[in-house]
């Protein structure tokens, strides 16, 4: 029994010791972790950090993450969560029914979560239209690709609690592809090919642990896109050859990159996956068209396969809006190019979205052409704030609560709070946008404010509405009088060129695509300033 006990606390003392000789000694090679993970520096002592508790906080983590074997570890409690609790340790990632792989972001997308509304999105695609319709006139093309969705494309795996958390509604998919049908704007929908052909297709389009089309669904979409061109514009751009399609046990590119973000023990099950061997006969470069393709992450399976390069003159590919791919090894700030330029050199321009950036879908892309090519335009400043919030996701999502915590729609949510910073950098331009409306809001909201002005009325023998307007018109003239003069200069001006009906024709038919309450109101304003944009 001495012998057995010895034998034990020998096993004990090695078990506790073997951390300590793995930090010192690195016996065994481990692999890191996966995903964004910043090494915690090692931390500094200062008797204000000491006494602020930072270095005690940092001298922790940075330990923490020394300790033999420490990978390992993680990897031991995130494989326990997910065996017992179908849980993922990985920021976002969701596990679905049948061990599927979702992106939270997805989920709330597919149901309507992060709907932006009717409004918004109508404006948006009007934008949208004007600059088809203006690069058009230069010879050019501006096609709109829907790239698959992970949650549309599989939903009957996602977990039943975001059904609760996202009743189905009204989807940014949904409403964008009703207004791009109703403005006759060029796209090619890959979302819903992805689903009518999700059991009809040889190999995967998607892989069960990725979050993005599989290697295979790229190539299909690549074929289709240069198919696409090719009869858009009634030219060849050589031949893109599949000489062979490898069936792999072993996953590659971003076809396990959900699973591979959960830093397991094991590898989960999943099925072979295809990947495509590709062969290319190119025209000569005076032959081929020139393409900007701007985009998310899901481009980078056919940017890297080099099939742009063999297809086009110049095939680049900004990333979100925000790094300029040129080719493999050269990149650029997109703010540092000169956007006319670089527009007036492509041929062909795509912008390439999945469902869960449709929020935001061209990352201002449409925004900065749409004002670079209407300089006699007003800025439409809340429309600017507006797409600054639902620019930063986490941003969004702070929004997304406000709003139901608010019961209001998002849209109205993102507004209010548009036009109150708007209002705190812009006092006056402020007002000329939301003019009479600012006091309205407030009053209306004082139920003793609105009694005196119903006993006012009364005694002026007016309408609580008249006298409404005439108290708001009273503090606005007094708190903003450079302001309200202006104002009222438009407003006047409004009445006039909408008592025209042939004005009003002009209006209605402008070739801003702007809706008529807004282009009149930019013809009033250009007026004010002794400029004319469309009325003589």
């Amino acid at each position: 029994m001495a012998i057995i006990k010895n034998i034990l606390v020998g096993i004990l003392g090695m078990m506790l010791f073997l951390p300590w000789i793995q930090r010192s000694a690195e016996i065994f090679t481990i692999s890191p972790l996966s995903g964004d993970f910043v090494p915690a520096p090692k931390p500094e002592f200062s008797l204000k950090n000491w006494k602020e508790g930072v270095f005690q906080s940092q001298t922790e983590k940075f330990t923490e993450e020394k300790i033999g074997f420490h990978t390992s570890l993680v990897r031991l409690r995130n494989q326990q969560d997910y065996f017992l609790f179908s849980m993922a340790n990985a920021e976002g990632v969701v596990v679905g029914k049948n061990g599927e792989l979702y992106e939270q972001d997805y989920i709330r997308a597919y149901l309507g979560g992060d709907f932006i509304g009717e409004s918004t999105l109508e404006k948006k695609i009007r934008r949208l239209k004007f600059v088809q319709e203006k690069l058009k006139a230069m010879g050019k093309d501006l096609v709109m690709v829907f790239e698959p969705g992970r949650a549309s494309y599989s939903p009957e795996n996602i977990p039943d609690r975001y059904f609760k958390m996202y009743p189905k509604s009204k989807s940014n998919y949904s409403s964008m592809l009703e207004n791009i049908k109703k403005f006759d704007i060029r796209y090619i929908d890959f979302n819903q090919y992805f689903i009518e052909n999700k059991n009809k297709s040889p190999y995967p389009l998607y892989p069960k642990q990725g979050v993005h089309w599989s290697k295979y669904g790229s190539i299909v979409v690549a074929d289709s896109i240069k198919r696409y061109i090719e009869g858009m514009r009634g030219i060849s751009l050589g031949k893109m050859i599949t000489t062979n399609t490898e069936l792999s046990d072993s996953l590659k590119f971003t076809d396990y990159d959900a699973g591979k973000a959960m830093n397991l023990l094991f590898e989960m099950p999943h099925s072979k996956m295809a990947y495509p061997q590709l062969k290319f006969e190119d025209l000569p470069l005076d032959k081929r068209p020139s393409l900007l393709v701007i985009s998310d992450s899901y481009y980078w399976n056919i940017y890297t396969a080099e099939i742009p390069m063999h297809l086009f003159k110049h095939g680049e590919f900004w990333y979100y809006n925000s790094i300029a791919q040129f080719d493999q090894d050269k990149a650029r700030e997109v703010k540092s190019l000169d956007l006319k330029k670089e527009i007036e050199a492509k041929d062909i321009i795509m912008i390439m979205v999945t469902e869960r950036f449709l929020y935001n879908y061209d990352w201002r892309f449409i925004d900065n052409l749409y004002e670079m090519f209407t300089p006699e335009l007003q800025i439409d400043e809340p429309y600017k704030y507006a797409n600054n919030i639902r620019g930063v996701s986490d941003w969004l999502t702070m929004m997304i609560k406000k709003s139901k915590d608010g019961n209001i729609p998002l849209e109205e949510a993102v507004r209010r709070d548009a036009m109150y910073l708007f209002e705190n950098d812009n006092k006056d331009k402020y007002m000329l946008f939301a003019g009479l409306d600012h006091y309205y809001v407030g009053m209306k909201a004082d139920a003793d404010w609105m009694s005196k002005i119903a006993v006012k009325a009364k005694e002026k023998k007016r309408t609580t509405e008249q006298q409404l307007k005439l108290e708001a018109e009273y503090i606005f003239s007094i708190e903003y009088p450079k302001a309200f003069e202006k104002y009222q200069n438009i407003q006047a001006l409004i009445k006039e060129i909408s008592s025209i009906p042939a004005n009003m024709e002009i209006i209605r038919k402008n070739p801003y695509f702007l809706k008529p309450e807004e282009m009149l109101w930019q013809e009033a304003y250009a007026r004010n300033e002794g400029r004319k944009i469309l009325l003589q």
